[in-house]
């Protein structure tokens, strides 16, 4: 684990092995002796268990989407929302499900978000990069994202919420497999973003499509 010190900026590390997880040490700088306080996330479980726990439900098990998508009319967009801050995810439901009139299923774990997506080709994902886990490279629904058959994952748009990159940088959603990132700070702006984000995905893959037409490979 990689250490900063917030008084004269001094880095070093620790090795992982020998902290506890989900605790907090007090320790001190080597350079200035500043006194830190250190939270140990809590050990995630690994994504083949988290994976596993959304394997397709068993003879008698419920639909965990539930049967009202058997009944949405034709052209009716579906969003997943994957937000774990009650307050945000609210705000982000009434955009998405009253003003943008998304059919919408708010996940309250990774494992319902999981399942959901194996029941389902969503036409929008807003996911937060800290959704259902403390490491965003250990997020249960980007790697599946990430694992989905080309064919379907661009059928797909997938929005990161974070507080890390910055809103519509491009070069860090190509780095993060994702379509778009909206920084939580531009939640006010979330619709507008989103839309452009939108309009420049269908723009590229109708290019990308007339040129496969083209060269005779659809």
């Amino acid at each position: 684990m990689n250490i900063l010190c917030d008084k004269c900026q001094g880095k070093f590390t620790l090795p992982d092995e020998k902290l506890p997880a989900g605790k907090t040490l007090s320790l001190k700088c080597p350079k200035c002796e500043n006194r830190l306080q250190v939270t140990i996330p809590a050990a995630e479980p690994a994504f083949d268990e988290v994976e596993s726990s959304a394997s397709p439900p068993q003879e008698g098990e419920s639909n965990p989407i539930g049967s009202p998508f058997g009944y949405v009319e034709e052209g009716v967009q579906t969003v997943l929302l994957c937000e774990p801050d009650p307050e945000i995810r609210k705000r982000l439901s009434t955009m998405l499900s009253s003003s943008a009139g998304y059919w919408l299923t708010e996940a309250e774990d990774a494992r319902s978000a999981l399942r959901s997506l194996r029941y389902h080709v969503y036409d929008l994902v807003v996911v937060n990069e800290l959704f259902g886990t403390h490491n965003p490279k250990a997020n249960g629904v980007l790697i599946f994202m990430e694992r989905l058959e080309m064919v379907v994952r661009r059928k797909i748009f997938v929005a990161l919420l974070s507080r890390r990159f910055r809103s519509m940088d491009q070069m860090m959603a190509f780095n993060q497999s994702v379509d778009m990132i909206i920084n939580l700070e531009d939640l006010s702006e979330f619709d507008k973003i989103l839309a452009r984000g939108q309009r420049e995905k269908a723009a590229f893959y109708k290019v990308f499509m007339d040129t496969l037409k083209r060269a005779g490979r659809l």
